[in-house]
């Protein structure tokens, strides 16, 4: 019973709730007839079971709401008030079954003219119900707070002040004591990390205490082995380190092991976040850091993914660790093979895979130097025409292309210590703004 639909997007009155299908059919008299019969028969439902809602609290008359409400969410907006009411006071029935049905009721009525009252009135009951022992209650009280959050922005402050972090933490905390079976507990943690997900969308930067507490949720969160949490838990990550946020330890070494999941989705995440942990944090640093626990060991197999932004993602991440012109970071680059497969993408893959490969080749050419620049000219020189025949359009490659040709007549020195783009005067300071905010541009 616990469906979940997209909330309406526009007002529409009874008339309007019938399938789309037949909205062709509109001139015929018979057929409006029809339909107008149906939805009058289903409002007629309605009422008879918000009358019995308000007399008795006996669960099949909610269930029956329930049902109408899945059926079609536009009906929400002929339930009377004082039957809104009634359900938001069943949230604290000793029930289950009542408490769950009240429960999914709210969640269809969220987008509806009642939508106010629910955020206002219902967000402290929700909150109350995650603890519950019965587990569909529990799950669809988060399923209601996340429509709410969706809905309502400024609920934000309302959750936080009732605890809705510290109640969040404790069911990754205590999931190993939940009587439940595994099926279960992996849609509850979903449904939590949906909303720790939605909560932090809400606010551009969050508080300092609120970050410590996410962070740590995050921490608890992304060593367990649900597919679909760790889905939320890498995308949340993800969302905060693109706004800035670097929070270099154990959850990135976690994120160098999700980038060999079996889970596209949660590969992406990871690369997303740990190429937004070189663009926001000491660059140098960071790279070290992971360079040493096998970054590109990870990165060199997931250039032969089969998803394109999978592939895309990894030569983004070696385009920023090329661009950093660190000759020790290149020469391993070098030594892994991963410039030939870098070469065979710009080749063979299409468009946007083939540009982010190229900036990675490119960004490794300016910073070479000696024997590393003369084994990059005389594989990755000959891609010159090609990548200009196919960014003919974009101002900034044909720049780039530019000045490697620049590199190709002056050449690096082998014995001294200087880049080949040091020897053209400007191109080490153009290589890496260049990356940095060409890949800010195509990752929206």
């Amino acid at each position: 019973m616990v469906i979940e639909r997209s909330d309406r997007e526009e007002e529409t009155s009874p008339v309007d709730i019938i399938c789309p299908l037949y909205y062709y059919v509109y001139h015929s008299p018979f057929v409006s007839q029809l339909l107008a019969f149906n939805i009058n028969k289903k409002i007629a439902r309605l009422n008879a079971a918000s009358k019995s809602v308000m007399v008795s609290d006996k669960y099949k008359y909610v269930r029956e709401l329930a049902q109408l409400l899945t059926t079609d969410p536009r009906l929400g907006d002929q339930l009377k008030s004082e039957v809104v009411t009634r359900l938001i006071q069943f949230l604290e029935n000793k029930r289950f079954n009542i408490t769950f049905y009240a429960a999914v009721v709210l969640s269809y009525i969220v987008s509806s003219k009642h939508g106010s009252v629910i955020k206002d009135e219902t967000v402290p009951y929700l909150l109350n119900l995650i603890p519950s022992p019965d587990m569909m209650v529990r799950v669809q009280a988060l399923i209601t707070l996340n429509k709410i959050a969706k809905v309502y922005p400024d609920s934000y402050d309302t959750m936080i002040k009732n605890g809705v972090l510290e109640l969040l933490e404790s069911l990754f905390t205590n999931k190993d004591k939940i009587d439940a079976s595994k099926k279960n507990i992996g849609s509850l943690l979903e449904r939590a990390g949906g909303l720790l997900t939605t909560l932090c969308r809400m606010k551009q930067q969050l508080q300092s205490d609120v970050m410590i507490k996410v962070v740590r949720i995050i921490s608890i969160a992304i060593v367990n082995d649900f597919e679909l949490v760790l889905i939320q838990i890498c995308l949340l990550i993800s969302i905060l380190s693109d706004r800035g946020f670097v929070e270099i330890g154990f959850e990135v070494i976690r994120l160098l092991d999700l980038i060999d999941h079996s889970q596209y989705k949660i590969v992406i995440s990871a690369l997303r976040t740990i190429g937004n942990y070189v663009r926001w944090g000491s660059v140098e640093n960071i790279q070290q850091f992971m360079i040493e626990r096998g970054l590109l060991l990870h990165l060199k197999k997931v250039l032969c993914h089969e998803y394109t932004i999978v592939r895309k993602e990894a030569s983004w991440i070696i385009s920023n660790i090329t661009a950093v012109a660190n000759h020790s970071h290149i020469q391993e680059v070098i030594g892994l093979g991963l410039i030939d497969m870098l070469i065979k993408l710009v080749r063979t893959e299409e468009f946007e895979v083939k540009e982010v490969a190229a900036h990675a080749i490119f960004n490794a050419v300016s910073g070479s130097k000696g024997k590393q620049f003369m084994y990059l000219k005389e594989n990755c020189f000959p891609l010159v025409d090609e990548v200009r025949s196919f960014c003919h359009d974009d101002g900034r490659v044909v720049t780039l292309c530019s000045k490697i040709l620049q590199l190709d007549n002056i050449g690096a020195s082998v014995t001294t210590g200087t880049t080949a783009a040091d020897r053209v005067s400007g191109s080490a300071k153009c290589a890496r703004p260049f990356e940095k905010v060409t890949r800010k541009k195509n990752r929206r």
